[in-house]
């Protein structure tokens, strides 16, 4: 059944791509998660962020407390990369900023 948007066209499908095949949101992730780790005197390690890819949040929070230690300031690192991620999407970048 075809929805209505706000402006008024109609949707018939909505795509959702979660495996990542149509847009390449990972690579973004991973650069914003550098970024992130590096502005608050971690190491980024791309094998730590591999390690915690497709993980829900207690899972992600553990390999990070896991590896940097358990004074890791995970929801200050994962608005951060959430934040410059987002940002980088907005704009149609592939880096964030």
């Amino acid at each position: 059944m075809p929805l209505e948007t706000l402006s008024g066209a109609m949707v018939r499908a909505v795509i959702f791509d979660m495996d990542g095949l149509m847009l390449d949101t990972e690579r973004v992730g991973r650069v914003a998660y550098r970024l992130a780790t590096g502005a608050l005197g971690y190491q980024p390690d791309d094998a730590i962020y591999q390690r915690a890819v497709g993980r829900n949040v207690r899972d992600t929070e553990r390999v990070f407390a896991e590896c940097y230690g358990k004074r890791f300031p995970y929801c200050t690192t994962t608005t951060m990369t959430a934040t410059r991620a987002d940002r980088s999407r907005s704009t149609g970048s592939r880096r964030p900023h």
